[in-house]
Formats: C-alpha cells, structure tokens, sequence
C-alpha cells in the first residue's frame, strides 16, 4: 500500500515515522525546501531562533516523556518551568493565580473575594449559564482575575470580541486551578500550577528543529520512505487517486493523509468550502542581543496594551547554545488578523521598543533582529467551531482523505498529541 501524506511538520513527520515503521510504503511532499514546518529553527550569526514561535516538550503521559528522550538520545535539557506574567511593572509567577502572593494585599483581597463568591455559587447551585469564553473566564476566575490579566491577554492573543468564542476555548486550554492552590497563593504560600508542564525537554542544540532532525535521521534510513521537498499539491483527483504537483508531476497513491490547514485541503480537493474556518497568522521576531544579564525565566506573557507582542521567550535559557557567549536569544509573538497587512521592519523595530520599555533589552546591545511570518498561527475557536470542523471532516472521509496534525484537524494540540495521535492515526490505516 502506497500513502502519500501532505505536510511535513510534526504531525506529518510522525505519521510517517510510524506508518513506515509498521510496514507502509510512505510519500512525503513538502512545499519548503526542508522539513519542519512550525518547528524550524535558523542560525543567525550565532543566535538561534524558532522560526515558528517557541516550543516546548511536555506531556501529562510519561510513556510520552520516555519516547521523546529516547528520540533526542544526548540531545536533550530538562528544565522546570520558569514562567511569568508582566503585570502592573512586574513579573508575576505563572499561572497568574498562582502567583498572587507576589501582588498587594488589597489586590489578593480583591481576588480571593470574587473566586470565593463565584464558589459558593457554584456549590449553591445558582451557577452563570456559561455561553461564550469571555463568560467562561468570568465564572471560572472572577472579576479581579479576568479584567486585570486574563481578558486583556486573550483579547491582545486573539483579536476579536471573547463573546465570539466558543467556551470549550477555556476547557481544553486555559489552566484551571483548584480552589486550594488559589487560597495558598492568596495568603503568601507559593504553589504551583498547570502541573504537567512544570517540567519539560527540549534539544540541547539545533533548536526545536533538533527535535525534526531526530526523525529525519531515523525516517532517511528506511526504504520505504520516499521525502519530497520543495512541491506543492496543486490539485487532487479523489476518485482517480492522483496528486497533481507543482513541479508538474503527478503521484497515484492507495491512501491520502493530510496535515496541511483544513482550508488548503478544501481547495486543492475541491471540496466545499467553509467560510467559518478561523484562524489567526503570527508574526515570530526573534531578537540577538549582546546580553548575558537577562532573567532567568523561560517565557513571559504580556496582557498590556503598550508592548505588540502577547509572548516572549528567552531561547537561550532553554539551552546556552541557542546564544554566542555572553549573547541571548530572545523570541516575540504577535498574532496578526487573517489578511492584515503588516510591514515586517516596522514589526520588528515595534518589537525592540516594547522590549526596552519593560527593561529586557537596550536597543544598543542588538546584534540580530529578524522576523518571520507564518499564515497559520493559531485555530480561532469560534462559536461555529464544532459544527464547521465536524461537517469538514464528514467530507474529508467521504473522499478518503485522512486529516491529521493541529491544522489538519483544525484542533489546538500539544505537542504529545501530535505526535501521538498522529501515531495513531497510522495504526487505524486500512
């Protein structure tokens, strides 16, 4: 059986780690002239960046864990989780409620009062009809928590109304702490939260695509793995089983698996389209700065409305090689509208400002400054969410195309689950 899979990201790569590994003949295209897709990194003068915005290993599955170490082998750090918030002209431990200890009294005050009213609401039975993720936020946190970190953040991460998003956003993603952790943090005893990411991996060196080139390696090595770079579908017959290619050739295969965006899919397959497919693109600047005194964190999160960027992480505090000696290489995320039209240098030096007005970098030390653009950043649960994926897949089958991958099916996943549920979705071929 001959299976062609479209994509060669994560979600892709692994399909075909696993499907070749089971006994497939497996058709890797890739449009780029490398694989990798959101997990590339680049080399520049001794800074490295992850093109694609920062990444980590993390899994709640320590059968996971064991697997990705085992594929790094010596290529590997482990790090407990360093994260923060800027709020207010500080860097508050993260998940913000678990850093309330490092806030006023009259704001932990503030915030215990409004999590404890919506508890006992909860437990009398008088619960808020939950709608939308705005909603969500408000009946999960409170007043305090929501207006003064977790509705400006998601606002400046999403770029829409919250009311337009479906309330399952909150469920799947947004850590929701227990009660108890909530009022240790209140009253100064620190805890920790979103446990099954305080501690992960990631490569010792090459970057996140370090974690590509492990399965590259072992994908070059097996005979029947065939990996085309640099050609891009450019149609597909459904019911003759043929791609066509940019370069003009034309492939048959047994069975097609797709990790390309569910609107690409759509196209190239002629399908009917839906327009209620969200997303938002990302705008990745990575900075090189000659800078050895930075925070130790490993990201930041930044809900305010004076700097552009909604993330920031410090690269070089995931391993000392993503940096020259006494360098630092630091990542800034910007989510963009679909179509929107930016400028690039004018993002970047955006960028640097709002780095140097919160203390992170003095626009002298700068050695690199570079961005990247990414069309498909992030899936928008939006409140047609459920129904527009559900009937995209419905048609998907029907034709016999497999979707797979955090865009292929159009699902925020981890990680793990790419990798995992792409393993799966290799066993389930017939």
């Amino acid at each position: 059986m001959k299976i062609v899979v479209l994509g060669g990201g994560l979600a892709g790569i692994a399909f075909t780690y696993e499907a070749s590994r089971l006994g497939y003949n497996v058709v890797i295209v890739e449009k780029e002239n490398s694989l990798g897709g959101l997990l590339r990194s680049e080399n520049i003068n001794g800074y490295m960046f992850d093109t694609g915005g920062s990444h980590i290993l993390f899994s709640r599955d320590k059968q996971r864990m064991r697997f990705f170490s085992r594929l790094l082998g010596d290529n590997v750090v482990r790090h407990r989780r360093d994260a923060r918030v800027y709020f207010e002209g500080k860097f508050i431990k993260y998940p913000f409620e678990n850093g309330l200890y490092m806030l006023s009294p009259e704001f932990r005050y503030r915030a215990l009062r409004d999590l404890v009213h919506r508890y006992i609401k909860y437990k009398c039975g008088s619960q808020e009809n939950v709608t939308n993720f705005e909603e969500w936020i408000y009946a999960t946190f409170g007043e305090t928590i929501a207006e003064s970190y977790l509705i400006p953040y998601n606002r400046k991460l999403w770029k829409r109304d919250l009311r337009e998003i479906s309330p399952e956003w909150g469920g799947n993603r947004v850590p929701n702490p227990p009660l108890d952790d909530i009022l240790r943090s209140a009253v100064g005893i620190e805890t920790e939260g979103y446990i099954h990411q305080l501690n992960f991996i990631y490569p010792r060196s090459g970057g996140i695509q370090g974690l590509v080139d492990a399965f590259e390696t072992r994908l070059r090595k097996r005979s029947n793995v065939e990996i085309m770079l640099g050609q891009r579908g450019e149609s597909i017959d459904t019911s003759e089983k043929i791609i066509e290619l940019s370069g003009g050739e034309v492939i048959r295969y047994d069975r097609l698996v797709s990790s390309i965006p569910l609107p690409e899919i759509i196209r190239l397959a002629r399908l009917k389209k839906s327009p209620l497919l969200d997303y938002n693109s990302l705008i990745v600047v990575g900075i090189g700065v000659k800078e050895k005194r930075l925070p130790r964190y490993h990201w930041v999160y930044f809900p305010d409305r004076e700097t552009p960027f909604h993330r920031v992480a410090f690269l070089s505090n995931y391993s000392p090689f993503m940096a020259p000696r006494n360098g630092a290489s630091i990542l800034a995320e910007i989510t963009v509208y679909p179509g929107e039209r930016v400028d690039p240098e004018q993002v970047v030096q955006k960028t640097i400002e709002g780095l140097e007005s919160v203390g992170l970098v003095k626009q002298g030390n700068i050695e690199v400054a570079r961005a990247w653009f990414w069309k498909y950043g992030y899936v928008v649960y939006n409140k047609a969410y459920t129904e527009s994926v559900s009937r995209v897949k419905s048609e998907l089958r029907r034709v016999g195309i497999v979707p797979i991958g955090r865009f292929g099916l159009w699902a925020y996943l981890n990680m793990d689950d790419v990798v995992f549920s792409s393993f799966e979705a290799a066993h389930s071929i017939r």
